[in-house]
């Protein structure tokens, strides 16, 4: 169960991973009466409820991903993502919060869906081993100032510049961004640097939404990124880049999470699936990246 697993930097990983916080029982507030959406309080309490719940519950996300490799303009298929997260927000005072996470990325077949214990590069030829990336459980703090980020971890660090706000609103349909460029920097010298911009758009009905009382909302998630090489993939100085595309969607309980996500997950993670709420107090899994 204490799996270790050397995990790729992502927008997801550095939305999960900032240092300390105070969780008190109160809830937040929800936005006053007739505010809109594009109002700071109402845009926190709105972020809260579609990424999250207001009420403290375990929230599950899913997303199904490709990796691919960007030469000369042209993609390529690297390998297929089935990812699960574990996430339950505390109120830490008047419009703030804190977010307690755990992501599990398990690298799949690009024709069968199934889980691999390793990837060929498509450029190399090169099979190389690849093991489940456990990320957490680690917390980032948000409020009406916005999210408080790491500036780094044991090895590296962190220079984030995000922004968020509402994309679109079109009759029922609320479309929230969520969107950041990360440099991360391993200390080590002559280590590669590590850049990626994420763009992650989160999709709601504006009548689920306009129900103070709801705590959570049902979503779904569009992700899409451009970053530098994995260093693993072993590309050294080959020009290109990565682009994943995911898409997934908000689930109240675990057993409601599509049926091949929580095969592998039962089968890798067995404690984990037994306990979701458990395996967010848990030692945090190591971080290598």
């Amino acid at each position: 169960m204490h799996h270790t697993a050397s995990v790729p930097v992502s927008r997801r990983l550095v939305l999960q991973l900032a240092a300390g916080s105070l969780a008190v029982p109160a809830l937040a507030p929800a936005a006053p009466p007739g505010a809109t959406l594009d109002e700071p309080h109402a845009l926190l309490d709105a972020y809260r409820r579609i990424r999250y719940s207001r009420d403290g519950a375990v929230c599950f996300w899913w997303m199904r991903a490709v990796k691919y490799g960007l030469v000369d303009s042209q993609l390529t298929p690297l390998f297929g993502m089935e990812i699960g997260n574990f996430a339950r927000a505390r109120t830490t005072g008047p419009d703030a919060f804190t977010v307690t996470s755990l992501e599990m990325v398990f690298f799949t077949d690009l024709a069968t869906g199934a889980r691999v214990t390793e990837i060929t590069n498509p450029y190399t030829g090169e099979r190389i081993p690849r093991g489940d990336s456990l990320v957490g459980p680690a917390e980032v703090g948000y409020s009406l100032d916005g999210p408080r980020y790491p500036t780094g971890l044991p090895g590296v660090k962190f220079d984030i510049e995000p922004s968020h706000g509402i994309f679109a609103a079109e009759g029922d349909d609320v479309w929230l961004r969520d969107d950041s460029f990360t440099r991360v920097t391993p200390v080590a010298a002559g280590a590669p640097r590590f850049l990626v911009t994420d763009w992650t758009t989160f999709h709601c009905s504006r009548a689920a939404l306009a129900e103070p009382a709801a705590p959570s909302v049902a979503a779904t998630v569009d992700f899409n990124s451009v970053s530098s090489w994995i260093d693993w993939l072993k590309m050294g100085d080959r020009p290109g880049s990565m682009v994943t595309r995911a898409v997934g969607s908000k689930y109240a309980r675990l057993e409601d999470m599509p049926a091949r996500f929580l095969a592998i997950l039962r089968e890798r993670q067995p404690a984990l699936a037994q306990d979701p709420a458990a395996a967010l107090d848990r030692p945090p899994f190591s971080f290598a990246p």
